[in-house]
C-alpha cells in the first residue's frame, strides 16, 4: 500500500440537505425528579459526496436530575450517536458510535454559590469525534458557580 495517510481536514464543500424526525418526552414530579427522552434519525442528502462525512444517522439522550434535598442534585445523562462515516482518503469508514455516560451532583451552598462535581465519559468509551482522534476517557470536573 502506497497510500500515506497524515492528521489533517481537508474542506469538502458540496450542496446538501438534512430531514431530521425526531421525538422528545418528558416527565416532571413535583419539582424533585425529571426525566427526558429524546430520540432523533437524520436523513442526510449531500450531492457531490458519499456521506455526510462524521454526521449521525441516530441521535439519542437520556437525561434525569433528582432533587435530593432544596439545596443537593443529582444528575445523569446518557448520549448516543450512530451511522456515521469518515473519508480516508477516497474510503468511506464506517466510525465507532458515540456512547457517552455522565454522573452529577451540585449543591447549593448559599444563593449565590454552588459547588458542582462531574464525572465524564463514566465507561472510558473510546469513540471519536473526528476519524483519528479519540476523546479523551473517564474524566472528573469540579467547580463553583458564582451569582452575582
Amino acid at each position: 500500500d502506497t497510500t500515506l495517510y497524515s492528521n489533517r481536514f481537508n474542506v469538502v464543500y458540496s450542496s446538501a440537505s438534512r430531514v431530521k424526525m425526531g421525538f422528545r418526552a418528558d416527565y416532571n414530579l413535583h419539582k424533585r425528579i425529571n426525566v427526558e427522552f429524546k430520540w432523533a434519525y437524520n436523513s442526510w442528502n449531500v450531492q457531490t459526496q458519499q456521506y455526510a462525512w462524521n454526521m449521525p444517522q441516530y441521535e439519542s439522550q437520556l437525561n434525569t436530575d433528582v432533587k435530593v434535598t432544596d439545596n443537593f442534585t443529582v444528575s445523569a445523562n446518557v448520549y448516543y450517536e450512530g451511522g456515521r462515516f469518515a473519508k480516508l482518503g477516497d474510503v468511506a469508514v464506517p466510525m465507532h458510535d458515540k456512547v457517552d455516560i455522565n454522573l452529577g451532583a451540585s449543591y447549593s451552598y448559599l444563593n449565590w454559590l454552588t459547588l458542582f462535581g462531574k464525572i465524564n465519559n463514566l465507561i472510558s468509551n473510546q469513540y471519536q469525534n473526528y476519524y483519528g482522534y479519540d476523546v479523551q476517557g473517564a474524566n472528573v470536573m469540579v467547580g463553583a458557580a458564582f451569582t452575582f
